[in-house]
């Protein structure tokens, strides 16, 4: 019983910091686009601000092997296995570097979210509307173009077991359309981090760990080979999901 009371006092501390987090951050990167314009950094700055307030809050440590792999002068989509909802901050904190989210249009029903990360060129994508979809990776286009990866989740939504989901095309589609690679990214863990099994939602402490794979090449496939594709990059997903931290690997300090 105790130990449940603990469970719940610190579930609802990280949760409280969450909510003032994202109103000052979202504020913040809200006024920043206002004063100076969707192409400036600083609301990039202030979203990365965001994720690493909450990373610290939640408990948890973050682990990464092969941040080698993403070189942020190249663009990249990146793509990534999904399974909490805390996989975007604890992603963002990790990579430290300029990226822009495609995220589903759903989120954007959250105060301060859809302004702030908007203000920031982050995109919402409507996958039950196709006008509007396109519309979207089209988005997206433009940022690879300027030089600047994307990240998506290609199993279009949080899978709340221990095996991987089909993908959907739309983020290879993107990759082939503007010739960049693709990174594979596995985490682990952020299911256990942020527990929905229990009847109320429970947050934990764990050491997430995200694997960053070598980039995948996409000028040797084409439309027709898309399905070779997104196989050959759930394999590398899969070879580390769900996989626990282990000693000897990077392991990114909270400062």
């Amino acid at each position: 019983m105790l130990k449940k009371i603990r469970d719940y006092i610190r579930s609802m501390r990280v949760a409280t910091v969450a909510v003032f987090n994202t109103v000052i951050f979202g504020g913040l990167m809200t006024l920043s686009y206002t004063v100076r314009g969707r192409v400036h950094r600083i609301p990039d700055f202030f979203l990365w601000m965001w994720a690493k307030v909450f990373v610290i809050f939640s408990g948890s440590r973050v682990e990464v092997v092969g941040q080698e792999n993403f070189d942020a002068k190249k663009p990249c989509v990146i793509m990534a296995n999904h399974t909490s909802y805390f996989d975007p901050p604890f992603l963002m904190y990790a990579l430290k570097k300029r990226v822009k989210f495609i995220m589903k249009k759903e989120l954007a029903g959250i105060p301060m979210f859809r302004p702030a990360l908007e203000s920031a060129g982050h995109i919402f994508l409507d996958t039950k509307n196709p006008r509007l979809a396109k519309i979207a990776l089209k988005k997206a286009s433009r940022w690879l173009k300027k030089g600047v990866s994307v990240v998506i989740f290609p199993e279009g939504h949080i899978v709340h077991s221990d095996t991987m989901e089909s993908f959907k095309k739309g983020g290879f589609l993107l990759a082939l359309e503007n010739k960049v690679p693709i990174i594979p990214v596995a985490i682990s863990n952020t299911r256990k981090a942020y527990d929905l099994s229990t009847s109320w939602w429970k947050i934990n402490k764990q050491r997430i760990r995200i694997v960053i794979e070598k980039p995948i090449e996409t000028t040797n496939y084409t439309m027709q080979k898309i399905q070779e594709l997104k196989d050959s990059v759930k394999e590398k997903i899969e070879l580390h999901y769900n996989e626990k931290p282990v000693d000897g690997i990077q392991n990114i300090p909270i400062n």
